[in-house]
């Protein structure tokens, strides 16, 4: 039988909904290095656990299963105290606290705990209320970005790269934005390059590479405020970086625009971390030999670069491949993780204040 192949996707997406809680894996991979730096934003939370009157006593954790966790400890009569407030998470009902991490059994606060132990917030998520918001919110953090490089100024060869990014930051006069080298990747034949950036209004910018690098199959991008048509645009958003990567099964979201079809969601799950060979052939666009996400949201030819979401609507990963079977058949995608791109970023704030 022919081996199973991969691709590079300059890649895409259509509706594929899946429904998910948690299962056991229950690790989640914190992430600690997110401050400090003008390309990353977080949200911050207002829930708050209850007090103990056993400090030293045995240890909580309450899961909110929206991206936050927070410690506390059981009471002196060995119970844990149920919070007064409900965790919120978006466009989803919260539907209370359970002892298991796949929400199918509710946790009874009248029980009496002898170990260190973990109850998790279930919820119902409404995924058209979700949809709407990623397509009326989300949206304004996605870009399509047009790559054109060509042998000469008039006529000559010319290749065309397309693919998608997201925007991190923005100042009074630019926005940055992530995407994959892959896309903006200039082969050596071609001296002159030229990328356009276009917004969820179909509004026209020029991009200006400020750094790449294959060993992350990263780039930033910036581009002015002011379009093509000398109007300014101040209405696009950064996106927000999630504190917490998913656990499997959980569900998950990718936002491109594959085909050239702007804005367009993929519902999947979170399926694990995977180690990722690099052909040799893609090695000077795309070199990524680490571990990187698995999913299965589907993704081709547009969305390289693309947001990778959790279903808070934060950031977990940009999108790069797809893997595909002898017949060409969608298997799964890949992903370059956040703890990969904030390394990245702060790679490149590094080299920026030498």
């Amino acid at each position: 039988m022919k081996n199973k192949l991969f691709k590079l996707i300059i890649a895409s997406f259509f509706i594929f909904a899946i429904a998910s809680c948690n299962n056991k894996n229950n690790n989640y991979q914190e992430l600690t290095n997110l401050t400090n730096s003008n390309y990353i934003i977080t949200d911050e939370d207002t829930f708050v656990v209850p007090e103990s009157n056993n400090l030293n006593g045995i240890k909580i954790i309450y899961d909110c299963n929206n991206g936050f966790i927070y410690n506390s400890t059981a009471t002196k009569d060995n119970l844990i105290l149920k919070p007064s407030n409900d965790p919120i998470k978006i466009a989803s009902k919260f539907k209370g606290w359970y002892i298991d991490s796949e929400c199918n059994n509710l946790f009874d606060f009248n029980t009496k705990i002898n170990s260190d132990t973990t109850i998790y917030a279930g919820y119902d998520i409404d995924y058209l209320e979700l949809t709407n918001i990623l397509s009326s919110t989300i949206s304004l953090s996605a870009v399509k970005i047009e790559a054109n490089f060509s042998d000469s100024i008039i006529g000559g060869t010319r290749f065309e790269s397309i693919g998608s990014g997201v925007i991190i930051g923005s100042n009074n006069n630019y926005y940055y934005c992530l995407t994959n080298n892959h896309v903006i990747y200039k082969p050596d034949k071609y001296q002159y390059q030229t990328y356009k950036i276009i917004d969820c209004y179909g509004d026209e910018y020029e991009g200006l590479v400020l750094d790449n690098d294959n060993n992350y199959d990263l780039a930033l991008v910036a581009f002015s405020k002011i379009n093509y048509n000398g109007k300014t645009n101040n209405s696009l958003k950064e996106i927000k970086f999630s504190k917490l990567m998913p656990k499997k099964n959980d569900t998950i979201i990718s936002f491109g625009n594959p085909n050239k079809v702007m804005n367009t969601i993929s519902y999947g799950k979170y399926l694990d971390m995977v180690k990722f060979n690099p052909s040799q052939a893609t090695k000077d666009k795309s070199n990524v030999n680490f571990d990187v996400i698995t999913h299965s949201s589907i993704i081709e030819d547009g969305s390289s670069g693309s947001m990778l979401l959790d279903s808070n609507l934060r950031l977990i990963g940009i999108n790069f491949a797809s893997k595909v079977d002898e017949n060409n058949n969608y298997l799964y995608s890949y992903a370059i993780p956040l703890t990969k791109v904030v390394e990245y970023i702060k790679n490149y704030e590094n080299k920026e204040q030498k």
